[in-house]
């Protein structure tokens, strides 16, 4: 009976002492699959970060950095929902301050991230309107993340104004970028792409719209711009086909300015972006309303075979 308790006490002792060790090797695991995840992340293996995250959200009591990682990891599989569903999971459980401002900060990021995808139009086709719903989600997010701490990070209202320059929202736009570069000065070159497209907007504002000019005044009165100097883009494989709807400025002087893709049915990324540094070339006689050259928007047509 002496050997029964005296067997007993030791068991009590040896499991008392091995539950801090086993409590200690299980938060020691959950830091391994976090890191597991942002290094398989890093590496473009999302659905490998994401298994990592997922079994790391299994051992974690406050989960946020797990919930990040899984909202990362589905924004870049392009499934936006599913990572909307993990920052609001991390909101929950955020900690006021930094943590609750770079969760709602990508939450914005994920409504402008869906916004630019549709407009590659890689899946889905969606209205303009749709797309700029996003952005208007994307803003109210990043107000959001302003808000939630004294002194916001100079990233957030970059992402901000990009956002509100997407949504054309001129002013707005240019009073963000300025915030911005308040706080860092010595990255201009850094938004230097967002400047160049508030600058794009300045011109659209004052620029005539060739197609509700000619419903106005018609062909007699509006006359349109003509190719001078055209050379094609070149498609980036042969197995390339799909349609490109362009939008340009081309000013009285017949150059072009500022073009952009509006919709996209099937063109890859690459061949766009070559369009788009080819339609910078061009040369133009510039539209002419009732004998005068002015400057137009100009919508354009490209389509690979």
């Amino acid at each position: 009976m002496f050997r029964d308790v005296l067997l007993s006490g030791c068991l009590l002792l040896v499991t008392s002492l091995l539950m801090p060790v086993g409590a200690a090797a299980a938060a020691k695991t959950a830091e391994q699959l976090l890191a597991e995840g942002d290094a398989a992340h890093r590496l473009g293996h999302h659905k490998r970060a994401v298994k990592a995250y997922e079994g790391a959200l299994k051992e974690l009591e406050r989960p946020y950095g797990a919930l990040m990682g899984l909202a990362r990891a589905h924004v870049a599989l392009d499934r936006f929902d599913e990572a909307r569903v993990f920052v609001d999971r991390a909101l929950e459980v955020a900690a006021e301050g930094d943590e609750r401002a770079a969760a709602l900060n990508y939450r914005g990021m994920t409504f402008a991230r869906e916004s630019q995808w549709l407009s590659a139009g890689r899946r889905h086709r969606k209205s303009h309107g749709q797309r700029y719903e996003l952005l208007l989600q994307a803003i109210e997010s990043y107000r959001e993340a302003l808000g939630a701490i004294e002194h916001p990070p100079a990233a957030i209202w970059a992402n901000l104004a990009d956002a509100q320059s997407q949504a054309l929202q001129r002013e707005a736009a240019r009073a963000s970028a300025e915030k911005f570069l308040e706080l860092e000065p010595s990255a201009r070159a850094s938004v230097a792409g967002l400047l160049a497209h508030l600058d794009c907007l300045d011109q659209m504002a004052t620029a005539i719209d060739f197609k509700g000019a000619l419903e106005r005044w018609g062909k007699d009165e509006m006359e349109p711009p003509r190719k001078v100097h055209y050379p094609s883009p070149e498609p980036v494989s042969r197995s390339s086909s799909g349609i490109g709807y362009f939008e340009l400025i081309i000013d009285r002087e017949g150059s072009p300015h500022c073009a952009r893709l509006t919709a996209n049915h099937g063109l890859e990324p690459a061949f766009v972006a070559g369009a788009l540094r080819t339609l910078s070339t061009w040369r133009f006689e510039p539209a002419r309303l009732r004998g005068e050259p002015v400057s137009v928007i100009y919508a354009m047509t490209i389509t690979v075979r």
